[in-house]
């Protein structure tokens, strides 16, 4: 698809381009995203694996440039700038991804009829149990005591200290047991 913007000359460096940016140009914004939108989708597809959503994911990526660029501090690092968004996003979503997938899964095991109740009343109670738990204190816990994560990886992937993941999976652990009783 064209559009009927013109775009900048190729010898116009990213710096340049993103200071039109930042003033109100599209056509600086629409260079930068020409310039780099193929090379940001291989970025995000070498993290998820998944070209399912890739170009929402791209879009994504780009919308936030957009409304932070104004704070990007070294223009003419732009293109690693726009990778930092992406590996951020792409680490956020697959997190995301794997989390609702445990729930669902044992959720499914709820409503399935060949499922007995009694041969695993653990994972049923605690299913029941994380209802309702705030998601902000449930992530680090099943991060940590289902999927086995190192604290440094929690706080990574959900950008928080580790002080604040131990504080969280020990919130959430509390919540569960009082639950579970």
């Amino acid at each position: 698809m064209r559009t009927s913007a013109k775009l900048a000359p190729a010898h116009e460096s990213d710096a340049v381009l993103v200071e039109g940016a930042i003033r109100g140009d599209d056509r600086a914004f629409t260079t930068l995203y020409t310039r780099h939108a193929r090379y940001i989708a291989g970025v995000i597809y070498g993290i998820t694996g998944d070209d399912g959503d890739l170009e929402d994911q791209v879009q994504e990526v780009f919308a936030t440039a957009s409304e932070k660029m104004i704070g990007l501090r070294e223009p003419e690092y732009f293109r690693t700038w726009l990778v930092k968004i992406a590996v951020r996003l792409a680490r956020r979503r697959s997190a995301r991804k794997r989390r609702l997938g445990f729930l669902h899964f044992w959720a499914s095991k709820e409503t399935d009829q060949s499922y007995d109740p009694r041969n695993r009343p653990v994972p049923l109670d605690l299913v029941r149990a994380m209802e309702g738990v705030s998601t902000k204190l449930l992530y680090p816990w099943i991060l940590r005591r289902l999927e086995e994560r190192s604290l440094g990886e929690i706080s990574e992937a959900c950008e928080i200290s580790v002080a604040t993941v131990k504080r969280r999976i020990n919130k959430a652990e509390q919540t569960i047991r009082e639950k579970m009783q």
